[in-house]
């Protein structure tokens, strides 16, 4: 369960600090280009819905790692 909890952990690090501002940058991108009638609205739209499902997704992890956290602190007998 620790090493799940370490992989859970690093997973949550990648999102944080690369997935998600990669993906915030491309949908911004995206926005500009549309702004300026260089991109189109499907693109913008399908930017916007994967930054979105990433997001979720980070959300997910988080509330995975707090679960393992709490199953070990359980297992430990509620000790920190």
């Amino acid at each position: 369960m620790y090493v799940r909890l370490e992989d859970v952990r690093e997973r949550t690090r990648l999102y944080d600090e690369v997935l998600l501002p990669q993906a915030s940058f491309s949908a911004d991108a995206s926005f500009e280009a549309y702004q300026s009638s260089v991109g189109d609205l499907v693109s913008l739209l399908r930017s916007r819905i994967a930054e979105y499902e990433l997001g979720l997704e980070f959300v997910r992890l988080q509330a995975d790692a707090l679960k393992t956290e709490a199953r070990l602190l359980y297992l430990q007998g509620g000790a920190s």
